[in-house]
């Protein structure tokens, strides 16, 4: 990947600096040079909505990564294979696990949220609409009519499973996940441009502790607030990158930051309208159906899975966890 990706950076945008991978993502893959950072995805994203997307995030203003545009004024490079997108590298910037964010940190990542979600809501041009009209996958997933039947199958293949936390987790989740699925209900709030990922490890803080950027807008969609915020608010409230990471940790074992959660809040409500506390973890509870869903899918539809990995991915969509929350909110 490293001389195609030399060759076209130095056709395309006049780069000619070395070129160096990060190593550890599985999603994307991500390189630096001296002065640039250059994303590579895998184009399985419709060309229209994925130009879309790039093209509502140039029209943001700051916290947000600043694309450049090839020598024919495009945002990205399609290589038939990989879509390929430059951002000007911030340098010494770093992400936070939530543990470790401060209220400042909190309160200015409130601010800023409810300042871009002001500004999404503003956009009027056909790229935001277009963006604005596609759902989030997670979301439909969890409204798919044949999740309930596949949840069932799932619950007699469980025992079959070879690594025993994921079937541990699975024999406690799979129950609450076909009790819940009656009850979804989408927020009745206007949809508005959402992030779609939006977390702790998505926050990128400078050497001076202030937040430079918030990264990854790939997954943008259509969606009400109170998915946005809810997802955020779940995942201040724990520790997102130590669960990813330590299989120590019980898989029940969750601790609420109330102050986190309600520093956030009050700060998010000074420049733009909170919604409904319910309405924000209902939102949560769909998103979290949604993606516990399909990484059980992945599960059974795979020969070789790893399992370990997939036991992380499960374990941070705990639907037990978000219910707890009501009660802070």
């Amino acid at each position: 990947m490293i001389t195609p990706l030399v060759t076209l950076l130095e056709s395309e945008y006049d780069i000619k600096d070395p070129v160096e991978e990060l190593a550890g993502f599985y999603s994307n893959r991500l390189f630096l040079t001296k002065d640039y950072f250059i994303k590579v995805t895998t184009n399985e994203i419709p060309t229209p909505l994925y130009a879309a997307r790039l093209e509502v995030v140039g029209q943001l203003h700051g916290l947000v990564p600043v694309i450049h545009r090839t020598r024919s004024g495009t945002l990205f490079v399609d290589d038939g294979e990989h879509y390929i997108e430059v951002h000007t590298r911030i340098h010494g910037i770093h992400n936070s696990c939530s543990s470790s964010m401060s209220l400042a940190h909190i309160e200015q990542t409130a601010s800023s949220i409810a300042h871009l979600h002001s500004s999404l809501d503003n956009l009027k041009s056909p790229a935001a609409k277009l963006i604005q009209s596609v759902a989030g996958e997670h979301f439909q997933r969890a409204f798919d009519h044949q999740l309930a039947d596949e949840l069932r199958e799932y619950v007699h293949l469980v025992r079959n499973i070879p690594y025993s936390p994921l079937r541990d987790y699975m024999q406690s989740e799979l129950p609450i996940l076909l009790e819940k699925i009656p009850h979804l209900k989408p927020s009745p709030e206007e949809q508005g441009i959402v992030h779609g990922d939006l977390h702790d490890l998505q926050l990128l803080f400078g050497e001076d502790g202030r937040l430079k950027c918030i990264a990854d807008w790939e997954s943008m969609h259509g969606r009400s607030r109170s998915f946005e915020l809810g997802f955020m608010l779940d995942r201040l409230s724990s520790d997102t990158k130590k669960l990813y990471y330590d299989d120590s940790i019980p898989i029940q074992r969750f601790r609420h930051k109330p102050e986190a959660i309600e520093s956030f809040l009050q700060m998010y409500a000074h420049t733009w309208s909170l919604p409904d506390a319910n309405s924000m973890m209902d939102e949560v509870l769909i998103e979290a159906m949604g993606r516990a869903a399909g990484f059980l899918k992945d599960i059974f539809s795979h020969e070789a899975v790893n399992y370990q990995i997939l036991y992380r991915h499960l374990r941070i969509q705990n639907i037990g966890r978000i219910e707890e929350m009501r009660q802070y909110l």
